[in-house]
C-alpha cells in the first residue's frame, strides 16, 4: 500500500521518460539531479536483489522523507521502455542479456535480418539511462551505468562480485536451468558485459577505481551489503539537501 500511495503522488520514472521521448521536449522540472545508484555485477552476483534491498532499507530508515521514496530499479524495465518508444528493431532478449556483437558480426546480422545498427540501439539506451539519472532516485543495474554517468553529480557506483560456484548455483535456482547451462550463461554474460564497457568506454569492468565500492556477495549477505551502500546513498542525500537548502 505504501508503494501505491507514493506512486499516486509522483509519476513513475518510466512515465516521465516516455513523455520526454514522445515529444522530444526537455522537462527541466523533472531533472532534479537527485541521488542515484548504479550497480555493476558479475552474472549471478545478485545485483537486482541488492538494489531492491537498498530501496527497502532507505524507505524504512526515512519513512516520511520524499527524497527516500519513489525510487525504482531499472534493468528489464528499461529495455521495455526503449522498445516501446523507438523504431529501433532489436530483440528484447538481446537487450536483457546485454548482448555484445563484434562490428563484423553485427554488420552481417543487419544484412540478413534487417535489424537496426547496434550503435543506434545502445546510443538510445545510454541516452535514457542518463535521463533517468538526471531525474534521480533510480537504481541502474548493469548497462555500463557507472561509466556512463560518472560525470553526473550525486551518483553512487558499486560493483558486485562473487565466487563462481556460488554464482552458478544461484542462477540454476533462479532460472531453473542446469549447472551446465548456468555455467555457459554466466561466462557469456560476463564476457559480453566486459566487452561492452571496454569498447564503448575504453575501461576495464573489473577495475576497482571505476567504482566507489566493490562487494563480495559470497562473503557478505544482502542485508550487510545493502546497509553499507545505504550509508553511501545517505551521504549523497545529505549533500543534495545542503545544495538545495534555502
Amino acid at each position: 500500500m505504501k508503494g501505491a500511495a507514493m506512486q499516486d503522488v509522483q509519476p513513475s520514472h518510466v512515465a516521465m521518460i516516455q513523455k520526454y521521448l514522445q515529444d522530444r521536449k526537455r522537462f527541466d522540472d523533472i531533472f532534479k539531479k537527485q541521488p542515484f545508484l548504479t550497480i555493476s555485477r558479475q552474472a549471478g552476483a545478485g545485483g537486482h536483489t541488492v538494489g531492491r534491498e537498498v530501496i527497502r532499507q532507505l524507505e524504512d530508515r526515512f519513512p516520511k522523507d520524499p527524497l527516500t521514496h519513489g525510487w525504482e530499479v531499472f534493468d528489464q524495465k528499461l529495455c521495455v521502455m526503449i522498445l516501446q518508444n523507438t523504431s529501433v528493431n532489436v530483440s528484447f532478449e538481446s537487450l536483457i542479456k546485454e548482448e555484445y556483437k563484434s562490428e563484423a558480426k553485427q554488420f552481417v546480422s543487419d544484412l540478413l535480418e534487417g535489424k537496426a545498427t547496434q550503435y543506434s540501439t545502445y546510443k538510445k539506451t545510454f541516452h535514457v539511462i542518463r535521463l533517468l539519472c538526471q531525474i534521480g532516485k533510480v537504481v541502474i543495474v548493469g548497462r555500463g551505468g557507472a561509466h556512463l554517468t560518472r560525470d553526473l553529480p550525486n551518483g553512487v557506483h558499486v560493483r558486485l562480485v562473487a565466487n563462481t560456484n556460488e554464482r552458478i548455483e544461484r542462477m540454476t535456482k533462479m532460472f531453473d536451468i542446469t549447472t551446465r547451462e548456468a555455467t555457459k550463461q554466466a561466462k557469456e554474460q560476463d564476457k559480453n558485459r566486459a566487452r561492452l564497457v571496454h569498447d564503448f568506454f575504453n575501461q576495464d569492468i573489473d577495475d576497482p577505481l571505476q567504482y566507489d565500492a566493490m562487494y563480495n556477495t559470497s562473503t557478505l549477505n544482502v542485508d550487510q551489503i545493502a546497509h553499507s551502500i545505504l550509508e553511501l546513498v545517505i551521504s549523497k542525500l545529505d549533500h543534495y539537501r545542503a545544495q538545495h537548502s534555502a
